[in-house]
């Protein structure tokens, strides 16, 4: 603070601006650059979550449309069975019963991934043909899926379904075809959770591999065994790899199935290993698990980008102030040089001095006040002047009079005193000579010399005080 103290008043200023700038924009930069980051990891993950949303989506289509295109395959491929059966007996080649047997023999014989099958149901929803003997001619037409078979006749179809013996109802599809000569709804149906033997991945991996985040980051898909279903490098089973500390990240994704983790990676290729970011969901229908990744690093370079920029900013801020204070501090300073200047020559007893009125501001008004103040101080001191003029002339007269009283009192045949407190303060050489005194023996010397008593005193006075009173001179006489 002393030190702070001895500096003049332009650096005063300059480091007071230069300071409260550089706290209130450290202040600024603590409390926006953890907002601006919450708020960047927020996107980062929000993009993750939106993409991982929609690879799962992509898949679910391209299972569908995989699953749909396989099942009417096969039911289309039944129906040309069943219609090549029925062509047969309209050729007479063999009974209606017959060809019945021979196409319900071709229809049971397949399989549709490892339980799937095909059935065929009549226009009021008996069972015609299906693989458990049970459900023959049994009435399904309670099943909102079975009205909807009776209504549509062809096309695609999701629904829940438990076989007997079952204890749950899952996930199922078919595709049907209708052959109007039987009177059969011809289903080709599997469970949802056997789709993945269905569907090519070939369909949709270049879809989901098109796909980026960042610079190097990527989509993949994992099964619940930790086998690589999707991947741009790697293939096989990874479920026991690790990262540089030892973390076995695959396991915990197969574990959780659907979060977020971060683990350390190093593609084939790389030197180093970086963090990772991961946002993965599951799909249960196939087991899979969907993850999209992108290295941390690269999340953090629109942020890197704006710590840079701000720090550009804060360092152009920061030299502008300084241009700007100093100039500043140099404008406030000089006035006030101007100002000291000013005084000190009206100090050293110039009164003519004057600043200049040359802006309208409070340094504008100083000045005005200013040369008021001298124009008085001026005037005051002309006058003060004149009257010690005037003193001086006033004392020189009375001094001359004085002079001339004095050489007529000293001469004069009378003897003179003056009394004051009964002490002779002054006497003529007149006085002590007509006492028989010497001059040094009267001056100074009490009035009892003359007066011996205070009586005697005391009625001198009573004569003389109207006289003195008046400015007179009083006479008296004494008898020597």
């Amino acid at each position: 603070m002393k030190i702070f103290g001895n500096l003049s008043i332009k650096y005063k200023l300059l480091f007071g601006y230069l300071g409260v700038f550089i706290v209130f924009l450290t202040l600024g930069g603590l409390v926006i650059y953890p907002v601006v980051r919450q708020v960047i990891e927020a996107n980062i993950e929000s993009e993750l979550n939106n993409t991982t949303k929609a690879i799962l989506s992509m898949v679910r289509t391209a299972t569908d449309v995989s699953i749909k295109n396989y099942l009417r395959a096969v039911a289309e491929k039944n129906l040309d069975v069943v219609e090549s059966f029925y062509q047969i007996y309209q050729q007479g080649g063999m009974s209606e019963t017959a060809a019945k047997e021979q196409a319900v023999a071709v229809l049971l014989s397949q399989r549709i991934g490892d339980t799937g099958y095909i059935y065929c149901l009549d226009s009021k929803g008996t069972i015609q043909v299906h693989p458990v003997a049970a459900l023959l001619n049994a009435d399904l037409s309670r099943y909102d899926f079975i009205q909807e078979q009776l209504q549509r006749k062809e096309g695609y179809i999701e629904y829940n379904w438990k076989n007997p013996g079952e204890t749950e109802e899952r996930p199922k599809a078919l595709y049907m075809s209708y052959f109007k000569p039987w009177d059969w709804i011809i289903s080709a149906s599997s469970y949802r959770q056997e789709f993945n033997r269905l569907i090519r991945i070939d369909t949709f991996r270049d879809s989901i591999l098109s796909l980026h985040f960042g610079k190097t980051g990527y989509p993949y898909i994992l099964d619940s065994k930790g086998n690589v279903v999707v991947h741009p490098v790697l293939q096989g089973n990874v479920y026991e790899v690790k990262d540089s500390t030892g973390r076995q990240f695959v396991k915990e994704m197969v574990e959780k199935k659907i979060g977020k983790i971060i683990y350390t990676w190093r593609n084939p290729g790389e030197e180093e290993y970086r963090q990772k970011l991961v946002i993965f969901n599951y799909i249960p229908e196939f087991d899979w698990i969907v993850a999209s990744s992108s290295y941390v690093e690269e999340f953090y370079e629109p942020l890197q980008r704006i710590r840079t920029t701000l720090f550009a900013i804060v360092i152009a801020s920061v030299l502008f102030l300084l241009v700007l204070s100093y100039l500043y501090s140099s404008l406030i300073v000089k006035s006030f040089n101007a100002l000291i200047q000013g005084f000190n020559k009206g100090s050293e007893g110039d009164f003519t001095v004057r600043l200049p009125e040359t802006t309208t501001d409070e340094f504008g008004r100083l000045s005005i006040f200013f040369n008021k103040f001298m124009e008085k101080l001026r005037a005051s001191n002309q006058s003060l002047q004149e009257q010690i003029q005037e003193r001086h002339a006033v004392e020189n007269e009375l001094r001359e009079v004085n002079r001339i009283q004095s050489l007529i009192l000293d001469n004069s045949i009378l003897g003179i005193g003056f009394v004051r407190n009964r002490i002779f303060e002054w006497v003529n050489p007149r006085l002590p000579a007509m006492l028989g005194l010497p001059f040094e023996k009267v001056r100074g010397a009490f009035s009892r010399i003359i007066y011996p008593s205070d009586e005697a005193f005391e009625a001198m006075g009573r004569k003389a005080y109207p006289a003195l009173s008046q400015g007179k001179w009083f006479e008296f006489e004494i008898a020597m």
